[in-house]
């Protein structure tokens, strides 16, 4: 097993180190190839080595690219050679050609390459730069557990059931706030026709209409008192169910937004009263 691992280390140590060697190889080949101004070939070569991509440094990439972009320059080949080297740039943003080894026209074009691309490169940087402020800027902070019971119970005491849809149990909530709006507008109506039935009643003189209309008040009072104590197991079950049977630190993982405040000052003094006769 140990020669095994061995010859497999010395496999892929012989094959870098081939690899390595013709990629020099190449690379000189190339390098003859611009020394004597065989552009046409410069580029066929450039372009062959480059989708070899058998593991060039940064250094050699930049030397494939600037042969490469020179000769492309050199045939009048504009849109390709700025390709080039914007690819440089692409690597390297500071690097400059050699004055010295290079004509002044092409590193004046080589320049103006650069400065676009600088250009760009900072125009981009400010287009990341106002997103990303622009996303945390309106990242809106996850709800505490604390927040979420305060919201969920202000919706369950308006109406049972609404607390448990804004928790996202909307099965559970659509039935609860349908019995509980059923049982409401029944006890309200109710509320209303029993007091005008009760006062017709007292009202009337007559003792033979005084039989069926204090009927017809006493089966309104019973279906108001049904439909009072209706809500109110409604109301005090969706608040239990609430308060002593729902996991909060789960639910944060729901919420995305801010959860409203709710302003209890201004109910401060209120106070809401109606009798009626059992």
């Amino acid at each position: 097993m140990n020669k095994f691992y061995c010859f497999i280390l010395i496999f892929f140590a012989s094959t870098i180190l081939l690899n390595a060697q013709i990629s020099n190889s190449q690379l000189d080949s190339l390098d003859q190839q611009f020394e004597s101004f065989q552009y046409i070939r410069v580029i066929t070569t450039a372009d062959s080595l480059l989708k070899l991509n058998v593991g060039f440094t940064e250094k050699q990439l930049i030397k494939i690219y600037r042969v490469k972009g020179i000769s492309e320059y050199s045939l009048q080949e504009e849109i390709n050679s700025r390709n080039s080297f914007r690819a440089i740039l692409n690597i390297d943003s500071t690097y400059q050609l050699d004055s010295a080894k290079t004509s002044p026209k092409i590193i004046s074009f080589f320049n103006s390459v650069k400065e676009k691309y600088l250009d760009d490169l900072a125009i981009r940087k400010r287009l990341n730069a106002e997103q990303e402020a622009f996303r945390n800027s309106h990242l809106i902070p996850k709800a505490t557990p604390v927040e979420i019971l305060r919201t969920t119970m202000i919706r369950s005491l308006i109406l049972p059931g609404l607390g448990h849809i804004h928790m996202g149990e909307k099965s559970k909530g659509i039935i609860l706030a349908s019995l509980s709006a059923v049982s409401l507008g029944s006890m309200v109506y109710f509320i209303i026709d029993a007091n005008n039935k009760e006062n017709d009643y007292l009202a009337e003189k007559d003792p033979n209409l005084m039989g069926a209309l204090y009927s017809d008040f006493e089966n309104s009072r019973k279906i108001r008192n049904i439909s009072l104590i209706s809500f109110a197991v409604l109301w005090l079950y969706s608040q239990i169910d609430i308060l002593f049977f729902t996991d909060f630190n789960q639910k944060t993982e729901l919420y995305s937004e801010k959860l409203p405040r709710f302003n209890f000052d201004s109910f401060r003094g209120v106070q809401l009263s109606y009798n009626f006769a059992f």
